[in-house]
């Protein structure tokens, strides 16, 4: 029975996660710009997000070949400048969005989440996220140095884990600058 409640959760998860991506609502809020996404391209709003949810231990130039071979285009290519170039077009919204719908399904759904003695067990632990150089980014944050002697700007990050399946639930900026 618990196989089935998965199998049939995934497929309600992938739905979901499908109608957030096409949402028209989605790119609105998303995009920096309004006249960005508007014209058909190789990789629009939604095959961009797909691209970005499928995660591998590649080059990007590598992943985005398999990307379109896996879709049928094999012919087609994009560069990976290009690629960068589109997805800095848009914020972090749409994947807060699809994290957040996940959770809820998974803890308030009709296939509940497997517990220990009838609790969920959670964690909450730091980490630093390295950040893009941004003059901004650098004030507000602060900065590190490698072994190298390197700067890099990094955020405080606390990240939320439910610990029995493995699953970081949520992560927040933390207060206070690195330095």
């Amino acid at each position: 029975m618990h196989v089935f409640n998965a199998f049939m959760n995934g497929i309600t998860c992938a739905d979901e996660v499908r109608n957030i991506m096409e949402a028209d609502e989605t790119k609105e809020m998303a995009r920096f710009d309004p006249k960005y996404f508007t014209r058909k391209r190789l990789m629009p709003f939604v095959k961009i997000l797909s691209f970005m949810l499928n995660p591998a231990k590649e080059s990007l130039q590598t992943k985005l070949n398999r990307f379109f071979k896996l879709i049928g285009k094999k012919s087609m290519q994009i560069r990976h400048q290009s690629f960068s170039k589109a997805r800095s077009h848009f914020d972090h919204s749409p994947f807060e969005k699809i994290v957040r719908r996940l959770v809820s399904l998974e803890y308030g759904g009709d296939f509940p989440l497997p517990t220990w003695n009838g609790r969920y067990i959670f964690g909450i632990d730091g980490s630093t996220a390295i950040l893009p150089p941004s003059l901004e980014l650098k004030d507000e944050y602060g900065v590190i140095k490698n072994q190298s002697e390197k700067e890099s700007i990094c955020a405080k990050i606390s990240i939320l884990c439910d610990v029995l399946h493995d699953w970081i639930l949520d992560a927040l900026p933390a207060a206070g600058r690195l330095n």
